[in-house]
């Protein structure tokens, strides 16, 4: 389904002024693109009333265009959605998309750092033609940096420099699903030079009953793939529990 989709709480227009006061109530307004026949588009009202333990939708067309049952239905699936406080989004096109959705799931420094590091990171995350491999790190491995680093998460999102380098660690230039690595195998990252590089182990845990992915770092940090094989377009992003340092230690054999 196209066109674009608002959820407005509160008071709006004259409607919302008689309501005032009394029940509860949400508007959700979906406004479904127009054919070439048409002359407008097709705005619908839903008004979303909470009444005790149960929900009346009231279908409300404005314009006095014909609407289809497809449109009702759609309607109505909008008022619902907004009933519940779910978002419609639309399908994640780039990894940036990725890591905007899941701010609130736990990955919220991490669209901060991106936000703050050079434009450049920001820029290529965003491309929805991009083909590469991105190690997420989550709020708890950067709990774990900021406290190794003793400092404050505010000190990390100052420093422009050394968070557009940890990034640029954090990205190769080729996209790699899990099942296309080797038991081991030592890749460069997007960070250029040896302190770019980057080894990868894949082994499978008998104990566990599960192949475990592990990355080791030229600072001698290792991260574990925690969650793998997301694909958006062309990308992969195989989250992990350590944020990856760049150093000069070398990679360990």
């Amino acid at each position: 389904m196209h066109g674009a989709f608002w959820a407005a709480m509160g008071s709006s227009a004259s409607s919302a002024n008689s309501t005032r006061g009394k029940e509860p109530w949400q508007y959700a307004l979906l406004q479904l693109p127009s054919r070439p026949a048409e002359a407008c588009a097709l705005k619908v009202l839903v008004h979303v009333h909470h009444i005790r333990n149960s929900h009346t939708i009231v279908f409300s067309p404005t314009l006095g265009l014909h609407t289809t049952p497809n449109m009702r239905a759609a309607a109505i699936l909008v008022a619902l959605l907004a009933l519940t406080g779910t978002a419609l989004a639309a399908e994640p096109k780039s990894v940036a998309d990725v890591v905007i959705s899941l701010k609130d799931k736990g990955y919220g420094i991490l669209l901060e750092a991106v936000l703050a590091a050079d434009k450049s990171i920001l820029d290529a995350l965003s491309n929805p033609k991009l083909e590469a491999t991105v190690f997420a790190p989550d709020d708890k491995a950067f709990a774990l940096l900021l406290k190794q680093l003793r400092i404050s998460k505010e000190d990390l999102l100052k420093n422009k420099a050394l968070l557009t380098q940890v990034l640029s660690y954090h990205v190769l230039g080729v996209p790699v699903p899990s099942s296309a690595l080797k038991i081991r195998q030592t890749v460069q990252t997007l960070l250029e030079g040896k302190t770019g590089l980057l080894k990868i182990t894949k082994k499978f845990n008998h104990r566990l009953h599960q192949t475990v992915v592990r990355l080791y770092a030229t600072s001698g940090g290792t991260a574990k793939v925690v969650q793998a094989d997301i694909k958006v377009g062309k990308s992969y992003i195989h989250a992990i529990n350590r944020v990856l340092v760049p150093g000069t230690q070398g990679i360990r054999h």
